[in-house]
């Protein structure tokens, strides 16, 4: 009889960023290197935001996320997985 593997049940969530950095590495349990994820870049604080995405590359348990401006400190990324693998 095949092993059942339970399927993670946290389908989306909120990352604060606390580096600022274009790269922001984003921790997801379950994830592939074959998942997919769609990403939101939240401003929050005053004046313009310039952010933009280039890519997303998904590993294992986590996402890497490379912005064309460093993301500032304080503000969130919000994920959702739209499939693990």
């Amino acid at each position: 009889m095949a092993e059942v593997i339970p399927k993670p049940t946290l389908l989306y969530g909120t990352f604060v960023v606390s580096s600022a950095s274009v790269t922001q590495v984003i921790p997801i349990s379950g994830m592939s290197s074959s998942g997919v994820v769609s990403v939101i870049y939240l401003h929050s604080t005053t004046g313009g935001a310039g952010q933009f995405l280039k890519s997303i590359t998904p590993s294992t348990n986590q996402i890497s996320t490379l912005w064309g401006v460093s993301c500032a400190i304080g503000e969130s990324i919000r994920w959702n997985v739209l499939s693990f693998s």
